[in-house]
């Protein structure tokens, strides 16, 4: 198996490495920041005290991205711009850009488009997206196909972008070039033993963390009650993020609070269940202010009412969980309490949903045929508004989001 293996090599390379990157990842000794160190330059009011920590760390630095929270767009963004200004050494600083999927690297190789960032992709064209491939290195160097070709390319850029499989599969990069920083995206979602080695490398200076193991967490086929001495769904981002935590120290981490993608009426779900100490709060963009849902079509029953009122509506499920009293919230909190509208503040509970838990179910699947006609024309409907509101709402986001940007 790829993947095992990779992972063997990974925990390898991390026995191999250093006592000093061995010990910081293993939290043996705190990781360490130069508080003299200033940005060269404002990029935004809401983002500026979160560059200049990142700035400072000298190991690591941890940055929790909730979703639609601008982590790429902006965290990212910012967070490149200021290490190419930056000089160590009075050398040009080099980053490598990576992911866990190539998706997430297409995403970062738009970012530096869009920002004109000079930068080279490890990987294939099967893998990339065809905006991209012209950043390939075997296109670079289809011309120049000899090896000192290729250490001379490496040597003069400053980015390398490619995902964390790619680079274990391509070791002879960190064998050419040194990079002052490493930023990993999604890393929330990388387990620790496929991205340990990379990081105790001694050709990687400091590293940069971006995730959410709330939103996107490491995925394994470990049973919940299997008795382990370890949680191996423990990424590397979390287990130093709660090692963060627990010490006390808020100078290596940071939190985006402030997203455009959810409306507050949606965003009140998340905010009570599951980001209850980050509390995400609206940018606010122009589609987060609208009190008016564009649903006017005649309603058929006291359901199509509730959707014309509610932006989330909850029904149970033969297995939800009833806890009592129905204020209390269960545990583990993936199985919630009976049927939640939510509105913006406060969050009540309301009895429609007991009309599907007392149905049978053979009448709840007659119920559900039967309206699966209407379901689809909603679909169809709101697919229609979403598309037409789509570039409105994108050019909006564009704009609120560049006026945060330096002029």
């Amino acid at each position: 198996d790829v993947t095992t293996t990779s992972a063997l090599q990974s925990i390898l390379s991390f026995c191999s490495a250093s006592e000093d990157k061995r010990q910081l990842l293993l939290g043996l000794r705190p990781p360490r920041r130069d508080t003299s160190i200033t940005l060269s330059h404002s990029y935004s009011p809401h983002y500026d005290e979160m560059l200049l920590k990142a700035r400072q760390a000298q190991d690591y630095f941890l940055l929790q991205g909730p979703p639609g929270t601008g982590k790429t767009s902006m965290a990212l963004r910012f967070l490149v711009e200021e290490a190419l200004t930056s000089s160590i050494s009075h050398l040009p600083s080099s980053i490598l850009l990576t992911a866990y999927t190539n998706r997430a690297v297409d995403e970062i190789c738009g970012m530096l488009e869009d920002a004109g960032i000079d930068y080279l992709r490890i990987g294939n064209e099967a893998s990339c997206d065809p905006r991209f491939a012209h950043r390939l290195l075997n296109r670079v160097l289809a011309e120049k196909p000899r090896l000192d070709d290729i250490r001379q390319q490496l040597q003069e850029v400053r980015v390398v972008v490619s995902t964390t499989s790619m680079l274990q599969s391509r070791s002879f990069l960190l064998e050419i070039k040194h990079f002052s920083l490493c930023i990993v995206d999604e890393a929330s979602q990388i387990l620790e033993p496929n991205i340990i080695g990379l990081l105790s490398s001694d050709s990687i200076e400091r590293f940069i963390l971006i995730g959410d193991h709330k939103q996107l967490p490491a995925v394994v086929v470990q049973p919940d009650d299997e008795p382990t001495l370890h949680d191996c769904r423990l990424s590397l981002f979390e287990r130093l993020l709660r090692q963060e935590r627990e010490a006390g120290r808020e100078a290596f981490t940071a939190i985006l609070r402030r997203q455009g993608r959810m409306h507050p009426d949606i965003a009140a779900f998340p905010n009570e269940f599951f980001y209850a100490r980050e509390q995400l709060q609206p940018v606010p963009l122009p589609h987060q202010e609208e009190t008016e849902l564009q649903y006017h079509q005649p309603s058929e029953d006291a359901l199509d009412d509730l959707l014309k009122q509610h932006r989330v509506l909850f029904f149970p499920t033969p297995n939800t969980h009833h806890p009592s009293p129905i204020t209390q919230h269960p545990s583990p909190i993936t199985h919630h309490p009976t049927p939640i509208i939510h509105h913006p503040s406060p969050i009540t509970h309301h009895p429609i949903g007991e009309m599907f838990g007392e149905m049978s179910g053979e009448v709840f699947r007659q119920h559900l045929t039967i309206r699966n006609a209407r379901v689809q024309r909603l679909s169809a409907h709101f697919g229609e508004v979403l598309r037409a509101n789509e570039q409105q709402k994108e050019q909006s986001s564009a704009r609120s989001y560049s006026s945060l940007a330096p002029t």
